[in-house]
């Protein structure tokens, strides 16, 4: 089962986020990007559940790296028990960017670590909650912007597609947008 949250910064994806997989399963897994806790706290201040393990993810532990082998080592008796919390997607991939202009070789690298990602999410076997942000256009973006700004939109479309569920958030409330979408 995948489940997305997204939303604009600030706007409670993560506080929604915990609520749902507190409903949905009694152990879990959280799962975040260095500097990135729970609600926006530091790692100190941060109080997940008991039952919740924290892993933060880094260059030495990708995300994609972490997922699989989650996905490899799960206990199939506990799988229906234990939910997986990614948050976020945006963070973790922000993490690949430097501070500086990337070359040609860099931005083709991004962009395979992107689609690695995508593969790893998408093929998860248990339930996972992925928190993603909404990726707003600007008008003149850089280099870096607009490559970070395409991955993410590529990467939350591909969730949203796929996914079982998808909420978006707006200053704390939820908006089931499966349950509303249009085809086309």
């Amino acid at each position: 089962m995948l489940i997305m949250v997204t939303g604009g910064i600030g706007t409670g994806k993560t506080k929604f986020a915990l609520s749902m997989a507190a409903r949905l399963a009694r152990e879990g897994i959280y799962i975040s990007a260095p500097g990135r806790t729970a609600a926006g706290t530091s790692a100190a201040a941060c109080e997940l559940p008991p039952s919740y393990h924290r892993i933060i993810v880094d260059q030495e532990m990708p995300l994609p790296n972490v997922l699989e082998h989650l996905n490899l080592e799960s206990n199939i008796f506990r799988a229906d028990r234990r939910i997986v919390i990614v948050d976020s997607i945006t963070g973790c991939l922000k993490e690949e960017f430097g501070s500086g202009p990337l070359q040609q070789a860099e931005r083709r690298r991004l962009e395979v670590k992107a689609e690695r990602l995508s593969d790893k999410l998408l093929n998860y076997q248990g339930m996972l909650l992925v928190i993603t942000n909404e990726v707003y256009p600007m008008l003149h973006p850089g280099e870096e912007e607009a490559l970070f700004s395409r991955l993410i939109s590529r990467l939350n479309m591909e969730m949203a597609a796929r996914a079982d569920k998808v909420f978006q958030l707006t200053a704390g409330l939820a908006v089931d947008l499966k349950e509303r979408s249009l085809r086309y």
